[in-house]
């Protein structure tokens, strides 16, 4: 179970998480031009769908862990480095990335699934078929994510507050 996909990256998300201001420091020392040179890299890596784990034998792990991991630390340069702001809708789907989390997988088993019922089971051949793929199960997860949020996760925490935190309507306790 410790090398589980999503132990590791549940881990690697939390030591990030915790040492953020000297992770932060760190990656604002590295220039845009080397930023740039491993964002074309990670584009070749990911298209010839190569090995940057081969312990791993899952294309989730295999190929895809240290581009996911790049991606993460390069929005970590973008949004708190340089100066960019961070949009609205990321800002958001922050808020309903738990529901997102939690539905994400069954979503893109059902996406996968009706992909091979309409297009055939060789819909996942081609490179431009997954990459679509991926863009219609990420858009399908967030809007998923998003009802799942609106619908059960903000009533239920006002549930909640109102019954172990004993809030009236003025906010007093």
């Amino acid at each position: 179970m410790a090398s589980n996909p999503i132990v590791i990256e549940f881990i690697i998300g939390y030591i990030i998480a915790s040492y953020f201001n000297e992770t932060i420091k760190i990656i604002n020392r590295v220039g845009d031009v080397y930023y740039n040179i491993i964002n074309f890299f990670i584009i070749i890596l990911l298209y010839l769908e190569v090995k940057t784990l081969p312990m791993f034998d899952d294309l989730h792990m295999g190929v895809g862990f240290i581009p996911s991991v790049y991606l993460f630390i390069y929005s970590i340069k973008l949004f708190n480095g340089g100066g960019m702001k961070l949009p609205r809708f990321l800002s958001f789907t922050s808020r309903v990335s738990y529901s997102i989390y939690l539905l994400h997988m069954p979503v893109i088993f059902i996406v996968i699934t009706i992909s091979k019922l309409i297009f055939g089971e060789m819909v996942f051949d081609f490179f431009f078929s997954r990459v679509i793929m991926f863009f219609v199960s990420l858009s399908v997860s967030w809007f998923v994510g998003y009802l799942f949020y609106s619908s059960v996760e903000e009533r239920l925490s006002k549930v909640l507050k109102k019954l172990f935190l004993r809030v009236k309507d003025n906010g007093v306790i």
